[in-house]
C-alpha cells in the first residue's frame, strides 16, 4: 500500500515493542476523505498477540516491504505482520440479536452448532468459515477445523465477537499474497483470555473493546489493519501512509 492507492478511510493500527512481544497497543483512526490525514479515534487499548509474537503475512502491502523476519506459516503461534482488509464479523448471538446490540455495517456471520473455520491447507475452503450441513466435505482430518461455536463458548466466550483479520486470502491484489496452503488460517480479531496470555495467531481483547471496533467499523470506507512491531512502524511509516 502506498499513498497513491489508499482508499482507505478506517484503520485499526496494531503495534507492539518487538517481533516476540505479546502485548500490543491498538488505535484506531480515521478520515473524512482520501485527500484527508489520519485522526484517531479515541483512546488507545491494550490487546495480546501470538504466543509468539508477529511474523509476516500475506496481506495487501508490497512484499518486497517484509523484511527483518521470515513469514508466518500454519500453526507457528505468530500474529501476521503487514497490511489486511477486514473480513466478516461474527459472533454466538444470531444475526437478530447482534443487530440489536452492536450496529453492524460489516457482514456478519451467527456461528451455529455447524459452523467451521477450515484449516486443512488442501480444501478449497481453506481460511474461511463455513457451515459442513451445507457443503460437501472436502478435508482429511475434521480436528484442522476450527469448531466455531463450541471452541469460542470454551475458551473464555473468545468468539462471543470477532471478525476475520484477512491474511493469506485470495482476494489479495499481489500474486505473491494470494492464499497459499501453508500460509495460515482463521486469524481474527476476538476476546482475550486475559492480558498476560497469547493466542494461536489472532488479535485478543477485552470484549468491550472488540464490540467497540464492530460498532465502529464500516464497509464503505474500507477498513484496514495495521500490525507492526515498533521499529518495522518507524521504517514503514511514510511510504504505508500510516499516522
Amino acid at each position: 500500500m502506498s499513498k497513491a492507492d489508499n482508499k482507505h478511510l478506517q484503520m485499526i493500527l496494531v503495534k507492539s515493542k518487538n517481533w516476540e512481544a505479546i502485548n500490543s497497543q491498538i488505535s484506531l483512526y480515521e478520515k473524512k476523505s482520501i485527500k484527508d490525514t489520519w485522526h484517531q479515534v479515541g483512546n488507545s487499548f491494550p490487546a495480546v498477540l501470538g504466543k509468539k509474537g508477529m511474523g509476516w503475512g500475506r496481506g495487501i502491502y508490497d512484499r518486497q516491504d517484509a523484511i527483518n523476519n521470515t513469514f508466518r506459516q500454519e500453526g507457528d503461534k505468530r500474529a501476521p505482520a503487514g497490511i489486511f482488509d477486514i473480513g466478516e464479523a461474527f459472533g454466538i448471538a444470531s444475526s437478530e440479536q447482534a443487530k440489536k446490540e452492536i450496529n453492524l455495517k460489516i457482514p456478519y456471520t451467527y456461528l451455529n452448532d455447524s459452523m467451521r473455520c477450515i484449516g486443512d491447507g488442501n480444501s478449497k475452503y481453506y481460511n474461511t468459515i463455513v457451515d459442513i450441513d451445507q457443503i460437501k466435505k472436502d478435508w482429511a482430518n475434521d480436528d484442522d477445523n476450527e469448531k466455531m461455536r463450541y471452541e469460542g463458548l470454551r475458551d473464555e466466550m473468545a468468539y462471543k465477537w470477532g471478525f476475520f483479520i484477512n491474511n493469506n486470502v485470495d482476494s489479495n491484489h499481489d500474486i505473491s499474497m494470494k492464499r497459499d496452503k501453508k500460509g495460515g488460517s482463521c486469524i481474527f480479531m476476538h476476546i482475550w483470555k486475559d492480558q498476560d496470555t497469547g493466542t494461536s495467531g489472532c488479535t485478543a481483547m477485552e470484549e468491550k473493546n472488540i464490540k467497540h471496533i464492530l460498532n465502529w467499523l464500516d464497509n464503505q470506507k474500507n477498513p484496514i489493519v495495521v500490525q507492526l512491531p515498533i521499529t518495522e512502524y518507524t521504517r514503514l511509516q511514510a511510504k504505508w501512509d500510516l499516522p
